[in-house]
């Protein structure tokens, strides 16, 4: 099984000199993404329901699995952007 990234880490460099260091702790947002999961899948529910049609709300059901799927593939992510003398890392553990 396949672990969702738990620390976001954003570091920012400007001239040599560390601007920003920033260690996000996603481990404490997934209870709050699983709890509203459900309320927004029922959203959609209901505006399919009212709407009579399906449209983007069915698309946006059929989808949820696959976006899950790419939230837990994030860990191990790392990205690094340079422009003359600033560097921005931004990698998921």
């Amino acid at each position: 099984m396949i672990f969702p990234a738990s620390i976001l880490r954003v570091r920012i460099v400007e001239n040599g000199r560390k601007k920003l260091a920033l260690w996000v702790p996603l481990l404490l947002l997934w209870p709050l993404a699983l709890a509203l999961a459900p309320l927004l899948v029922l959203a959609a529910l209901v505006y399919m329901l009212r709407q009579r049609r399906s449209g983007w709300a069915s698309d946006a059901i059929r989808c949820l699995p696959l976006l899950c799927r790419v939230a837990f593939s994030l860990r191990g992510l790392k990205v690094e952007v340079r422009q003359d003398n600033k560097q921005i890392w931004v990698s998921f553990l």
